[in-house]
């Protein structure tokens, strides 16, 4: 079961079965929602070429982007 330990911080990848927060920042507008507050948009799935590059999960927070274009993580707590 599962037991709510950290096992590691920013690890190259995870496993089958292996819950993980990640921070993504798309390429392109993407339209997304918390999950908390609409979660017919709050929920995502990811993958790449290979079948087993994937990923589903659940929206926790947004960052919306600034005016400059930026996601505004930079400047986040400073």
């Amino acid at each position: 079961g599962a037991t709510g330990l950290l096992l590691a911080r920013n690890p190259e990848r995870a496993s089958a079965g292996e819950i993980c927060w990640v921070t993504l920042t798309p390429l392109r507008p993407v339209c997304v929602e918390r999950f908390a507050d609409f979660p017919p948009l709050g929920r995502f799935a990811l993958r790449d070429q290979s079948p087993a590059g994937m990923g589903i999960g659940v929206v926790t927070s947004v960052v919306p982007p600034q005016a400059d274009g930026s996601n505004g993580e930079k400047n986040k707590g400073q």
